[in-house]
C-alpha cells in the first residue's frame, strides 16, 4: 500500500510516519510531500520516497496533489493541515482521490483554538481553565 503524508514539516504528520514505519507489517510504502526540500525538515529524512510539491496558495495546488496520487498509483492521502484540507474539500479532491476531509465549518471551527475549546467544553469535555 502506497500512503502519501501531506506537509511533512507538521508535527502530527511526522507522528505518523514514525507510526507507520514501526508497523512494517502493515507493508506501507510511506510518500511524503512539502514545499521545503529534502533534509530541511527531520520528517522528510523518515520516508520512501520525498517530492517537493508547491505552496498550497499556488492555483495548481490540487492539481499537482491528483498528479502525484495518479501518476504513482498512491492508495491513500493523510493530511493534518487545516488549511490544506480546506483547500482539498473546496478543490472537491476527495472525487478524484482517497482521503478523509472533514466539514468545511469543522475545519474553521479547529482553526482557531479558543473557539474550538470553547465549543469542546459546551459538550461537557473538560478543558483546562488556562485556555480560556
Amino acid at each position: 500500500m502506497k500512503i502519501l503524508i501531506t506537509q511533512i514539516h507538521c508535527y502530527a504528520s511526522i507522528a505518523i510516519t514514525k507510526l507507520l514505519k514501526n508497523k512494517s507489517t502493515l507493508g506501507v510504502e510511506i510518500w511524503r510531500c512539502n514545499r521545503r526540500t529534502i533534509g530541511y525538515v527531520s520528517g522528510s529524512l523518515l520516508v520512501d520516497t520525498y517530492i517537493s510539491i508547491p505552496n498550497i496558495h499556488e492555483t495548481n495546488y490540487t492539481d499537482y496533489i491528483k498528479e502525484i496520487y495518479k501518476g504513482n498509483q498512491i492508495d491513500f492521502i493523510i493530511s493534518v493541515d487545516e488549511e490544506e484540507l480546506l483547500v482539498f474539500g473546496q478543490n472537491n479532491l476527495s472525487k478524484d482521490c482517497k482521503l478523509v476531509i472533514p466539514a468545511e465549518k469543522t475545519l474553521k471551527l479547529f482553526m482557531n483554538k479558543l473557539e474550538a475549546s470553547l465549543k469542546i467544553s459546551e459538550l461537557g469535555i473538560k478543558i483546562l481553565p488556562i485556555l480560556f
